[in-house]
């Protein structure tokens, strides 16, 4: 049935695809070939079962849509029918519901036969009988350096300078191609707290569903050219202004002289795959399929290798989070997660570029001179920001001939105007930093300067070189002053080195200290949960105990002791009859001190019973020990049951349900919270013996009978 396609909102940009994976199960169904026009009734996509979906899946894997535990699926990948089941599902009238098999409705998508069909192909997979993996791994460290090398081996801007800085931004980020080419010029800001940073925002993530979902990023300089993004950049859009002048029409970072991002992505994986990856001076580390993919899992087992947590490069990479009710509540910028994966993805070590304040230059000179261009389209604070690196590599040595010749010689002949320090040296220099996060506070700190440690170990090796020489044109009677100058000096030579290494040992033992800490707070907190139930199951046995009377001790062993004399006669309330007298005289028989201390220890109870128990715990604690000195009823003669008749007789039925329950296997306990179950806890001991002396004309309560 032909209609016009209706566009729903929102509808995801993958729509045309889902599209062909219905048209092609629909007729594999019907056995009708229907065009890409075609659009299904909701009757018709009604009538889709699960054994409808599953042999059109099974077909696509397996070859046959009615596979067995001996065939392999060599046509498709479990990650293909994951596909389908969501293209399909897409299309379903009752998508949002599982299949229920009894009322034959629901999403045949989610179904029991389809679901262990995905089950079943993954686990051929893992033994090696599917289909080989298409997915692309991970670059190695070598493979990445190697990209960049190929890169700015070409003459032309794109290759040279565009495409490196695209890399170095989507490694710094953990993105996807597609996001970093959709990162717009109004997004790439300053950073008021840390100047010699950046901030950006990828709002066309794919995970980004809402605005929470895309927050401001931190970028940090590199100690590694390779992997510096801040350079990079600096790099690419002084170059791109140069050569094709300030375009305010073009919101793109990366347009790589295209007119919109999906012809940028094109172009940079053509680029990539054809002049990097494929050709004769790319050097392999390991065997499997590279693409711009692998560009984002080597960021991110990069950091995970560093020491990163799962969630924070998970918070890093903007992936698809599961979402709870405090996620509302937190507020999307987490500095100190995010610049704490930004710098593990700092090659060599997070730095910042600091300008000396001897160099003559200032902030407006660097506008006029290093960035004018950048400066037309971007904040001054950006453009700043980005200046420093621009002007280290016009100064730097190991980037001779990098930058192009009109920048470079624009940049010198400007600064030989106000130099004050001496030739070749660079008025800026790397200094290293390192990221710290204290009562939910990011801090960045320096703490070292590797250019001053350079120039201080060569003063040192000339000292050492000097005493040396010194040593080998003196006599022997001034040989022992020069040879305690070369000593102090080689001393002092070998001290700053190890301070250097000492305090990078330190700084990586307050990374391992961190995870420790992690980790116990783990155990505690699992430990703490553990502790808590279980004082909660102590506190439930404490309450019951303590509405349970304690039994009392039998005779009394310390009135025996002390020689007092008890009368149960000159005591009328008294629970206990008949209790030997122990006297005080001297001149009593030793022979009959046994006898009297068995008659002491274990004395005759009071055959009586209470007269208002309040549980029924008191109760059954009667039966079977008595209660305040009295005999327990259990052992009651045939005379003390005569004179307790009637209250033995209510009584009775209790006793005897318990007693049956116990037999049954219950514990007492648990047999009296079946009672109360049965006739409800609010009820008092009386209201249950009434009732119970109901039940049993008709063989007892329905749920006590055993």
């Amino acid at each position: 049935m032909a209609t016009m396609p209706t566009r729903r909102v929102n509808e995801p940009t993958q729509s045309p695809v889902y599209k062909s994976v219905l048209i092609a199960m629909m007729s594999y169904r019907d056995g009708i070939e229907y065009s890409k026009s075609y659009e299904f009734s909701p009757e018709e996509l009604g009538e889709v079962t699960p054994e409808d979906v599953y042999k059109w899946m099974a077909m696509k894997v397996y070859g046959r849509p009615d596979p067995n535990n001996d065939d392999n699926p060599t046509h498709g990948r479990s990650s293909s029918l994951e596909y389908y089941k969501k293209a399909l599902s897409y299309f379903m009238p009752n998508r949002l519901s599982t299949w229920n098999a009894i009322m034959h409705s629901g999403n045949p998508t989610r179904s029991v036969p389809v679901n262990n069909l995905i089950k079943a192909v993954k686990k051929k997979e893992v033994r090696r009988q599917g289909k080989p993996s298409q997915a692309r791994r991970p670059l190695e460290s070598q493979e990445f350096s190697n990209t960049m090398h190929i890169l700015h081996s070409f003459k032309d801007s794109i290759h040279r300078y565009q495409l490196p800085a695209l890399c170095a931004f989507q490694f710094h980020m953990v993105g996807r191609i597609d996001d970093c080419v959709q990162l717009t010029k109004i997004n790439l800001t300053a950073n008021l707290r840390f100047p010699f940073t950046l901030m950006a925002k990828l709002c066309w993530t794919k995970n980004a569903k809402e605005e929470r979902e895309a927050p401001n990023q931190v970028l940090i300089a590199s100690m590694s050219q390779d992997y510096c993004v801040l350079l990079a950049l600096a790099v690419h859009l002084e170059t791109e202004c140069m050569e094709q002048g300030a375009s305010p029409e073009n919101p793109w970072v990366f347009s790589l002289q295209t007119n919109n991002p999906s012809n940028a992505k094109r172009k940079a994986y053509t680029i990539l795959r054809d002049d990097v990856w494929e050709s004769s001076e790319f050097k392999r580390m390991n065997n499997g399929l590279i693409g711009t993919h692998s560009l984002r899992k080597y960021p991110s087992t990069h950091a995970r290798r560093n020491g990163c947590s799962r969630d924070d490069v998970a918070f890093r990479g903007r992936w698809k989070r599961r979402t709870e009710q405090v996620d509302t509540y937190i507020d999307v910028e987490l500095p100190y997660p995010d610049a704490k994966v930004a710098a593990a993805l700092c090659i060599g070590g997070p730095c910042k570029y600091v300008l000396n304040e001897e160099s003559g230059v200032s902030d407006d000179w660097l506008l006029q001179y290093v960035v004018p261009n950048i400066c037309m389209e971007f904040p001054r604070n950006v453009a700043l920001t980005l200046a420093r690196p621009l002007l280290w590599a016009a100064f730097e040595p190991s980037l001779l001939g990098f930058l192009p010749g009109k920048l470079t010689q624009r940049i010198q002949m400007a600064y030989a105007l106000v130099r004050n320090l001496p030739p070749g040296t660079n008025p800026v220099g790397k200094r290293l930093i390192v990221v710290n996060g204290a009562e939910a506070e990011l801090y960045i700190d320096e703490i070292w300067d590797p250019d001053e440690f350079s120039n201080d170990v060569g003063e040192e090796v000339a000292e050492v070189s000097t005493g040396v020489a010194a040593v080998s044109t003196v006599n022997n009677g001034g040989g022992g002053v020069q040879q305690h100058h070369q000593q102090q000096a080689v001393n002092a030579f070998i001290q700053r080195n190890r301070n250097k290494n000492e305090f990078l040992g330190l700084y990586s033992q307050q990374r391992e200290i961190q995870r420790e800490v992690k980790e116990i707070q783990s155990q505690i907190s699992i430990l703490t949960s553990t502790v808590t139930k279980g004082m909660g199951k102590m506190q439930t046995s404490l309450n019951r105990l303590s509405r349970m009377p304690a039994q009392m001790l039998r005779g009394s062993v310390s009135n025996f002791a002390f020689g007092i004399t008890t009368n149960a006669n000159n005591n009328p309330n008294s629970n206990v009859e008949n209790v030997a007298v122990i006297g005080t005289n001297n001149n009593s028989q030793a022979s009959n001190d046994d006898e009297q201390t068995n008659m002491a220890l274990d004395p005759v109870y009071n055959s009586s019973l209470s007269k208002t128990p309040k549980t029924l715990f008191v109760l059954w604690q009667e039966w079977e020990v008595g209660i305040t000195g009295r005999k327990p009823a259990r052992i009651f003669t045939r005379a003390e049951r005569g004179r307790t008749k009637f209250i033995y007789y209510r009584r009775k039925v209790f006793w005897d349900t318990v007693a049956g329950l116990v037999r049954a296997g219950y514990t007492a306990h648990a047999a009296i919270d079946r009672i109360y179950e049965a006739y409800g806890p609010e009820k008092t001991v009386t209201q249950i013996l009434n009732q119970m002396l109901k039940d049993r004309r008709n063989g007892g309560h329905p749920q006590l009978r055993v």
